[in-house]
């Protein structure tokens, strides 16, 4: 090459660079100043948040602490557990086994668990039915649902606990004729994963890492919850009192292994941000998981499925020893790629607008904390649009 072609080459590159550098410190200043005005408007320990346009991710930040009590800051690579944002993630991996022709959209409960006793109204109900809850599976929202005495023992691996819990599932009556409303369900999202372990002949925490989490390079992705003995610096999930947050307590954080499918991914904030960056392209027609027959019937399913459910309604927990169904404030109604999921303990969500190839991602380390999620949204999307 020729040399002064070569230098001023490098000159270019030293001064794109350069300004890439700015930009990002820019960036990551104004990302933290807006989190923190967020968490500490809402009184929340920690926050997380990204935004991506196309294939990149062009703002991230982190504001807070770790676990109430404790002088622990939350770092970019924390994990945060993913709520019921799971969901969208088991059903994606749902389609990556469907597309692999070991299971279809038109599969019934039937069909995929032969072996299984279930009522009459159940056994037509297809697994597109069940990822867009339209199966009339119980929801299994709280506690409350699991105190059947049949719930209380599950014994064996994940994938016999998942069997034996959904086993009961099919034996209870409908919550409305399958095939007609929509009502959200943790325990549809355990059904649909035991139809794919059994087709497969691998557990729910298998295939979610192979199909999803590995192609995307999600590698901070796991199951479980994000703080444990093995990870003791991960942020905690928190409980919203009377007088603030503190702390799940030990004896409240025995994990249901059944419904996992449905609410205990975790990951950090720039893998959450990847798998934002699948649903955007996802959006526009680049479906990366999936071939273009199976990508074109999941889109439409799927945005059948977001319409009523972004900030689902109708999900309870307590708070200050009271039940209390959290406030759902109206979502950005120009969002077209939308999945939300909250919990007792944490808040995670993400938002998308393909029009303007822009998604954001969001993920607090306390429960009902659904408006600071919405706070950091908008933030994020200002952000993203400079």
């Amino acid at each position: 090459m020729d040399r002064r072609i070569f230098l001023q080459s490098t000159s270019l590159a030293a001064v794109s660079l350069a300004r890439l550098a700015y930009g990002q410190t820019a960036s990551a200043i104004n990302v933290t100043e807006r989190l923190e005005a967020i968490r500490q408007q809402y009184g929340i320990p920690g926050i997380a948040a990204a935004a991506v346009k196309g294939d990149s991710i062009v703002a991230e930040g982190v504001a807070g602490i770790r676990c109430v009590g404790l002088d622990e800051k939350i770092a970019l690579d924390d994990r945060f557990a993913m709520a019921s944002c799971t969901k969208r993630m088991t059903a994606a991996m749902v389609a990556r086994v469907i597309d692999s022709g070991r299971l279809s959209f038109d599969t019934t409960l039937a069909e995929a668990l032969p072996n299984m006793q279930m009522r009459d109204e159940y056994s037509s109900v297809t697994a597109a039915q069940i990822l867009t809850f339209q199966g009339g599976i119980r929801p299994y929202l709280n506690m409350v649902d699991f105190n059947a005495p049949a719930l209380q023992n599950l014994q064996g691996s994940p994938h016999e606990q998942r069997e034996q819990f959904v086993r009961y599932v099919l034996q209870e009556e409908p919550v409305t004729k399958p095939g007609t409303d929509r009502h959200y369900s943790n325990a549809s999202y355990a059904v649909v994963a035991l139809m794919a372990e059994q087709r497969t002949g691998k557990s729910w925490e298998e295939l979610i890492k192979a199909e999803v989490f590995q192609p995307l390079g999600m590698a901070t992705a796991g199951v479980g919850r994000p703080r444990s003995k093995e990870r003791p610096h991960e942020p905690a999930m928190h409980n919203k009192t009377e007088t603030g947050y503190e702390p799940e307590l030990e004896e409240r954080m025995n994990e249901r292994i059944a419904t996992r499918p449905a609410g205990a991914a975790h990951c950090s904030i720039r893998d959450f941000a990847k798998f934002a960056i699948y649903e955007l392209n996802a959006a526009r027609g680049k479906n990366v998981l999936l071939t273009p027959e199976a990508a074109k019937r999941w889109q439409e399913l799927s945005q059948a499925r977001a319409a009523p459910l972004l900030y689902p309604k109708g999900m309870k927990g307590k708070a200050g020893g009271k039940k209390k169904a959290p406030d759902r404030p109206a979502p950005d109604p120009t969002a077209r790629v939308a999945f939300f999921g909250g919990s007792n303990a944490v808040s995670s969500g993400c938002l998308g607008w393909p029009e303007e190839n822009i998604a954001v991602v969001a993920a607090i380390n306390a429960g009902f904390a659904n408006e600071a999620i919405q706070a950091a949204h908008r933030a994020m999307k200002e952000i993203a649009r400079g």
